[in-house]
């Protein structure tokens, strides 16, 4: 199975369940009369109620670029049944046809049948296999999503969108009714539901080992309420815009379609991470409201763990194409990335300057198996704004711990000065520490030194 294109279908599917409501709740009607609002909600209601649809025909495309890269662009086109009553959804059934690029055309399929999610994909022989993942506690929040529960729910959230009434379209000489929802993307990602699902994937996927990180945790310890108050710093642009199509003459529901448009400085987390670009595009029209549907599991699959769902297992890189101009798909390694600039010794205070010529330093520095060091880079100047950051490196170029903003209670130290406190060595060499700053809008000097424990 073409795993890339599976997991890359899931993503698109979560996506997805942003635009089919299937939970009976009725919205805020912000701009909308009295009029429009009772036949919005009627719609809605009586979908749900029907217990059953078909999406006869959807169309999805993501796309992004990041740093100097022109990114990449998945494009899907599908249809299937989807059934659920009043708690939310209970079964669907879609087939996808779609890639990264015409010479990457794959067929996939995807269904939920009881407590199981199967993803199908053809092997090389052209044979469809499945992979059967148990819902559970960790995927109980991507089903909430699929089934667009936790979107209907986050919508009712104060200030997290407003609907207003478009102009009427006519579609093989009906009247369709067009009505649109400005979504605001912080408030939305910030209610109760959406950010219950992110922080259950976040906690299932990030966690690394504290020997891998040198302590640092980024599970279940990350501070998602603050990391989301920086979104609207990180967001140039940001354009989210849901609509829902009704018949005038029926009241029924006929279509959805969602359109994102984001653009995030990553500048204020990773310096060297440049600006990242996402556009996504949903359109999906409905058909068979209330008809019968029988959907089976596969008769045969192999059953996975629900880990497979988690974050780290998305093509993030296959669709924004890098993160940076210094991350293309050039195959520029750590060691070539963090390569050493200048050497210092244990104890020898050393100075640097960092601006937009120069977002970081890296200097190298010798040390053996078992010494345990502290690493500490402090803003210099009165007044100074600098926002420092500190990365370790090992031998190699890799990521082996890091520090934002100090927690040495007591120190002479400013807020936002950083120290890397008390790690231990584990193999004798040449490390490196990659001085940088949070933010590119707080440049200064900065003084930078390494103490040996006696």
């Amino acid at each position: 199975m073409n795993k890339r294109f599976i997991i890359s279908f899931l993503v698109i599917m979560l996506l997805m369940g942003i635009a089919l409501p299937t939970h009976a709740q009725d919205f805020d009607c912000g701009q909308l009369s009295a009029e429009d609002c009772d036949t919005l909600n009627a719609a809605i209601v009586a979908a749900i109620e029907a217990g059953s649809l078909n999406n006869s025909e959807f169309s999805i495309e993501l796309g992004g670029a990041g740093g100097t890269s022109d990114g990449n662009n998945l494009a899907l086109t599908g249809s299937g049944p989807i059934t659920f009553d009043e708690n939310g959804v209970t079964a669907f059934a879609y087939t996808v046809e779609g890639g990264f690029s015409e010479d990457e055309i794959t067929n996939a399929e995807i269904r939920l049948v009881g407590e199981t999610l199967y993803l199908g994909g053809a092997n090389e022989d052209g044979d469809m296999e499945w992979t059967g993942i148990p819902v559970d506690e960790n995927t109980e929040g991507i089903i909430d999503v699929l089934s667009g529960q936790a979107v209907v729910e986050a919508l009712q959230t104060p200030g997290s969108a407003i609907l207003s009434r478009g102009d009427d379209i006519e579609v093989d000489g009906a009247t369709i009714q067009v009505y649109e929802a400005d979504v605001d993307l912080v408030t939305f990602v910030s209610s109760e539901s959406i950010f219950a699902v992110i922080e259950s994937l976040l906690a299932s996927s990030l966690t690394q080992d504290a020997g891998e990180a040198g302590g640092l945790d980024l599970g279940g310890d990350i501070d998602l309420q603050g990391a989301l108050q920086l979104l609207p710093l990180l967001l140039d642009r940001d354009v989210v815009q849901g609509t829902i199509w009704v018949d005038d003459a029926t009241g029924a529901l006929v279509g959805t379609g969602i359109t994102l448009d984001l653009q995030v400085n990553t500048a204020l987390i990773t310096p060297d991470a440049g600006s990242l670009a996402l556009s996504f595009n949903f359109l999906s029209q409905f058909d068979g409201l209330g008809d019968d549907y029988t959907i089976e599991a596969p008769a045969e699959y192999t059953e996975a763990d629900p880990e497979d769902l988690t974050l780290d297992a998305l093509p993030v890189d296959d669709i924004l194409g890098g993160l940076s101009a210094d991350a293309q798909a050039d195959d520029t390694s750590d060691d070539e990335r963090y390569a050493i600039e200048n050497t210092f010794a244990y104890g020898e205070l050393v100075t640097g300057t960092l601006g937009s010529d120069n977002i970081f330093d890296v200097w190298g520095f010798e040390a053996s198996a078992g010494d345990v060091i502290t690493i500490t880079m402090q803003a210099t100047g009165d007044g100074s704004s600098l926002d420092t950051s500190l990365f370790l490196r090992d031998p190699n170029g890799a990521e082996i711990a890091f520090n934002d903003d100090h927690i040495a209670g007591g120190s002479d130290l400013g807020i936002f000065d950083s120290q890397i406190l008390a790690f231990e060595i584990p193999a004798d060499g040449t490390y490196r520490i990659q001085a940088t700053w949070l933010t590119e809008t707080r440049d200064g000097d900065y003084q930078l030194i390494v103490e040996k424990a006696n």
